[in-house]
């Protein structure tokens, strides 16, 4: 699936193509999937499980650098930067995109709430603001695989990171 998107847009793959590529029957691809979407969600997934990019904050105090699991997982989109670009920019999959947004969003939550328990300085509650996170991380990694000229793996990792560790972001929650 990885090499179909990396060769063709997304909506240019037929099931009869995917199929034949993972030497699989028609039938088949239909008892495990609805969607070409889905097997690009999963093999999407497969790829963060291989790196154990869990997004969990190891050291979130500014002017930490950034941990070896972003950059890790960072250097996985780097290598295959158009099969992201395809699967996550504006002809893309959904479900692609909304996994990684939810996985995104799951990690932000249980690293914040590691940090502070529930307790938040503002009036948000700490599941919005993994939300709101996680969107903006998330905006960041497709800005970067769209990106005609992109950062360096490293570049891009710590302006993440530098975000993410930003004063405007710890300081609601508090330990």
């Amino acid at each position: 699936m990885t090499t179909l998107v990396s060769e063709r847009d997304l909506g240019d793959i037929s099931v009869s193509a995917l199929a034949a590529a993972a030497d699989v029957n028609r039938s088949s691809f239909y008892q495990h999937y609805e969607r070409i979407e889905d097997v690009l969600a999963d093999a999407l997934d497969r790829e963060l499980e291989a790196v154990d990019a869990d997004f969990r904050v190891v050291d979130p105090r500014p002017h930490t650098p950034p941990p070896e699991t972003l950059v890790r997982y960072l250097t996985v989109v780097d290598e295959n930067r158009t099969l992201y670009r395809r699967a996550l920019g504006a002809h893309g999959s959904p479900q692609a995109l909304s996994r990684l947004l939810h996985r995104l969003e799951g990690s932000t939550k249980r690293a914040l709430t590691a940090l502070s328990g529930s307790h938040t300085t503002v009036d948000i509650p700490i599941d919005v603001i993994a939300a709101a996170t996680a969107g903006s991380v998330l905006g960041m990694i497709v800005h970067w695989v769209e990106s005609d000229a992109p950062a360096s793996v490293d570049q891009q990792a710590r302006w993440i990171w530098s975000y993410l560790t930003e004063e405007r972001l710890t300081h609601q929650v508090r330990p």
